[in-house]
């Protein structure tokens, strides 16, 4: 047993240990959950002898090795072990009422994202939007326990097409008066689905070679690291001191008052003296498994970078207006340090009202995010510049009756800043819209508009357990 499966990583795994519901634990919470796994395995022992056995580090190797490190050099590989984006579409359409957005980003959620939008655009209806919006292939496998790169692994045709789809459902969640049913309260407003017909993102593309290097060199070098600081571990007197009294206690205590000892026995293992050459080789331990980290992300990041064309279909349900659908293209790449996003959309009325045209309204866009170098704790706060022009063919339909003189061109201008505010992926977007008209009426106005997103993908990479690497041989 001396030989150890889970070497310079076990602290990481700790950061993403065991998916679970409710705040994101802290690294200290993960370490009392595997103190919890670690008596309920010695209580498991059918007998004193069993038991005294199951007490040996080598039982969870885990536990022991986070006891080596320091709560701040912990905190500091959880805060890298996230395969987050900055940008990515969470909310509903451009033109959807509630939306906080005039342009659609090409960058979907890999697995999940919710958003909840208050505000209005350029429409004729100020409005309250829940969106949902996720990729099934990645649902299934996060939660199958992948990370972003395992998550590639699948490589059948099949399954690379369906990567390529991604679904969304927006809702008004309506509202009540005077103790009366609202009929169209949970009404589903829009749906839509979006195919990327370029996206060079897979790793498994242009980036496998670097994926391979990273594997080589940092990442064989943390388990090298892991692998050190264990043996020399095993060698320390006062650990091998620590582990016979460990097992002496453990065999001669009753079950029900194991609790005490363990944690009597944990906290002389933190209080050990260790060797200055074990103490360095645990120092090295972190220090190469943070530059495996910060490489991950960093090719991560240059992977998410390279450009994206996108085809998206909406249908949308506006209330008291005829349905209509979408047909958009968007496009997505690199522009200075952020990213630059270009919309082309043409609306078109699915029954055409009397005295309209089948086309409503043609639409183009340009989108600017720029991730600021003011960051919460959580993360760089987002600049979005964007600008946009919409043509009405026709003019707007209410109840299936043409507005007069709402034909024409509207240019829109906003400025929006998407703050992180919480672990989890909970984002505030809040933005201001300046435009020479609306839908309705011609006059300039500003408008603000807030929401708020949750990147459950940053979530679900926090908490889903990734499998353990091959250790060196």
């Amino acid at each position: 047993m001396r030989h150890l499966t889970l070497p310079g990583l076990v602290f990481l795994v700790a950061a993403a240990a065991a998916a679970q519901t409710g705040p994101v634990p802290t690294p200290q919470q993960q370490a009392d959950a595997f103190f919890k796994q670690y008596v309920a395995g010695v209580k498991a022992g059918n007998s004193p002898d069993e038991r005294g056995e199951f007490s040996d580090p080598a039982a969870l190797s885990d536990l022991f090795f986070l006891a080596l490190v320091s709560e701040a050099e912990r905190t500091a590989v959880v805060k890298l072990f996230e395969d987050a984006r900055f940008a990515k579409q969470l909310g509903t359409s451009a033109t959807a009422s509630g939306t906080t957005s005039i342009a659609v980003r090409g960058d979907s959620p890999s697995v999940l994202g919710l958003a909840i939008e208050h505000g209005l655009v350029t429409g004729g209806r100020t409005g309250d939007t829940i969106t949902l919006r996720g990729n099934v292939v990645g649902l299934l496998e996060g939660a199958t326990g992948k990370d972003y790169v395992d998550s590639y692994s699948d490589d059948r045709p099949e399954v690379r097409f369906l990567r390529k789809l991604s679904l969304s459902a927006s809702f008004d969640p309506g509202s009540t008066t005077d103790n009366a049913i609202d009929p169209n309260a949970d009404r589903l407003t829009s749906w839509s689905g979006r195919l990327d017909l370029k996206n060079d993102r897979d790793p498994r593309g242009q980036f496998s070679r670097e994926w391979q290097r990273l594997d080589m060199n940092e990442r064989r070098a943390m388990l090298a690291a892991g692998n050190e600081a264990m043996a020399q571990l095993w060698q320390e007197p006062a650990f091998i001191e620590w582990r016979e009294e460990t097992k002496r206690q453990v065999v001669k205590t009753p079950v029900d008052q194991l609790d005490a000892v363990l944690t009597s026995r944990l906290e002389a293992f933190r209080q050990m003296t260790r060797s200055p050459a074990t103490q360095a080789a645990v120092n090295r331990v972190v220090a190469r498994t943070l530059d495996y980290l910060t490489a991950r992300r960093t090719l991560i990041e240059e992977l998410l970078k390279t450009p994206l064309l996108v085809l998206e279909y909406s249908s949308n349900r506006p209330l008291n207006e005829p349905r209509t659908s979408d047909i958009r293209f968007v496009a997505e790449g690199p522009f200075f340090s952020g990213a630059l996003v270009a919309n082309a959309a043409v609306n078109l009325f699915d029954t055409i009202p009397i005295g309209a045209e089948r086309i409503r309204h043609l639409e183009g866009s340009l989108q600017w995010d720029l991730p600021l170098k003011y960051r919460t704790e959580q993360g760089a706060v987002v600049l979005t510049l964007a600008g946009r022009v919409q043509r009405l063919q026709s003019g707007v339909v209410i109840q299936n009756a043409l507005l007069p003189d709402t034909k024409g061109t509207i240019g829109v201008f906003q400025m929006k800043a998407t703050v992180p505010i919480a672990e989890g992926g909970l984002q505030i977007p809040i933005s201001i819209t300046w435009a020479n008209r609306s839908e309705l009426i011609k006059e300039k106005f500003v408008r603000g508009q807030v929401g708020m997103t949750f990147d459950l993908d940053s979530l679900i990479a926090r908490h889903l357990l990734s499998r353990p690497p091959v250790p060196m041989p």
